[in-house]
């Protein structure tokens, strides 16, 4: 018993008359109702915090992983140095292992089909990682704009911003798998317009933001680095 149950306990027995009373059976069965309740929330809190731990180890990169990534990252801009982009058009955020790309880089407008210069980066991109024991998470993003290409929504089912957003990721994965990351170490989602990085409005800014294609990280026990 923790020691707020046994101060509890102490209390309110020398609060209680008789032992054989009726008053004192009636307050001793509230008192061990009560030890019973929060025993019972002690033992869930224990085993949120068992969770908790559970999840922080995995969540935790060793230092070799770090500087492994540390040394991807560099190599990746080594790389990306002979091709023309803006500076924010891939960046690379190292507390989640996320790389993002720019819509506008790797696609025309309302398409999915890879444009040659995000053909070039994601081939710079695919030869950088191939070789290494890490797992691509590709997530899709699109703004909040309706689909109005013509091309693009007699290619989609639903003429949805999630579904733009998830053949996006799927361009971007067969284009990594095209240039040799074995299928098996990807995998593909899509959030449409509902994870924006900054205010989902009509400004040009923030839907040249919103719009990014987001590649995480996953070492080999699926763990990305520590947030």
């Amino acid at each position: 018993m923790s020691a707020r149950l046994f101060a509890l306990s102490v209390a309110l027995l020398a609060s209680v008359g008789c032992a054989g009373s009726p008053q004192t059976k009636q307050e001793m069965e509230a008192l061990k109702a009560y030890t019973s309740q929060l025993e019972k929330e002690n033992a869930d809190l224990r085993k949120y915090r068992q969770a908790y731990e559970s999840l922080k180890q995995e969540m935790d990169f060793t230092g070799t992983e770090a500087k492994m990534l540390e040394d991807l990252r560099t190599a990746l801009l080594e790389a990306l140095k002979g091709i023309k982009i803006d500076s924010g058009d891939v960046q690379y955020d190292p507390k989640t292992g996320k790389y993002t790309m720019a819509a506008d880089l790797l696609f025309d407008s309302g398409s999915f089909r890879i444009t040659a210069k995000g053909e070039e980066v994601l081939k710079k991109f695919a030869e950088t990682f191939k070789a290494k024991p890490v797992t691509l998470r590709i997530v899709g993003h699109t703004d909040r704009d309706p689909i109005a290409k013509a091309n693009t929504k007699q290619a989609l089912h639903f003429d949805h911003n999630m579904e733009l957003g998830a053949l996006r990721a799927c361009s971007v994965f067969m284009t990594l798998s095209k240039h040799g990351v074995a299928q098996g170490r990807m995998f593909v989602e899509s959030w449409g317009n509902n994870h924006p990085v900054v205010a989902n409005d009509n400004r040009s800014d923030h839907k040249r933001k919103n719009r990014r294609v987001e590649i995480f990280l996953l070492t080999e026990g699926g763990a990305p680095p520590r947030r």
